[in-house]
């Protein structure tokens, strides 16, 4: 892993959406998370198997611009870019965070396991997720992973979508949905707004279904990754009826 901190100035083409709440890092933050970023990708890479061959930008979050009402996972966030997607030339992820807030670490170790089995997908599939069906998977398998990382490396906190609680949500509704694009709107399964998913629960849908195909067809979430299309969409399907209403 290549890490390097992010700068306003120099870095100032970057997608907004890391941008608009983040900052540089100061020398004294800098010394206190270069060591703790490296370690932390080392022993997650250790512990999944997935390769740690990418370049890794770390901003530390600006609070100012968040509410302070918002759950720790709002303010340390992740996103990961593979270097055949358009503006890339390698594989990258993009990370903010905080060290003043309670779980600020736990959920700093849950989001580089995430985001480190993002770039697994990436790997695997030569594929960016565009429909929803891939993205049930893309995140189910990020959630399920970092699950199984965090467990082994000691952390006991865990993202609130990341449940085995039921969800209210009807399986014949999100099967209808399998074949659109993911838009990151209001209208998304994956964020907060309107129905079916008002809540996001597109994210503890992805988390049950993936670990339900695993548990219950006996296929691990590597192995998932390299199934054939038809395959999947038709272990996609099945297994929504087992989670879902």
């Amino acid at each position: 892993m290549e890490l390097e901190f992010y700068d306003e100035e120099k870095h100032d083409y970057f997608l907004e959406i890391y941008r608009k709440h983040s900052r540089s890092p100061t020398g004294q933050e800098k010394q206190f998370f270069r060591p703790l970023i490296e370690e932390l990708v080392e022993e997650i890479s250790e512990e999944t198997g997935i390769s740690s061959d990418f370049k890794l930008y770390f901003a530390i979050t600006d609070e100012s611009s968040l509410s302070d009402r918002l759950t720790i996972n709002r303010y340390v966030k992740g996103f990961s870019y593979a270097n055949f997607m358009e503006g890339f030339d390698l594989d990258v992820i993009m990370i903010r965070a905080v060290r003043d807030r309670k779980n600020w670490k736990a959920c700093l170790i849950n989001m580089l396991a995430h985001e480190m089995a993002h770039q697994q997908y990436y790997n695997i599939t030569k594929n960016s997720p565009y429909k929803i069906w891939e993205n049930l998977l893309f995140e189910g398998h990020a959630m399920n992973t970092a699950e199984k990382a965090t467990e082994k490396l000691g952390t006991d906190w865990k993202p609130h979508y990341r449940s085995d609680k039921q969800i209210e949500i009807n399986s014949r509704v999100i099967a209808d949905l399998l074949d659109k694009n993911r838009v990151y709107d209001s209208e998304d399964i994956f964020c907060n707004g309107e129905r079916p998913c008002p809540k996001a629960e597109g994210y503890n849908i992805s988390y049950q279904l993936v670990k339900n195909i695993s548990e219950n067809e006996s296929i691990n979430a590597d192995k998932l990754l390299k199934i054939p299309e038809e395959e999947l969409k038709e272990l996609i399907s099945t297994n929504l009826s087992n989670i879902l209403k």
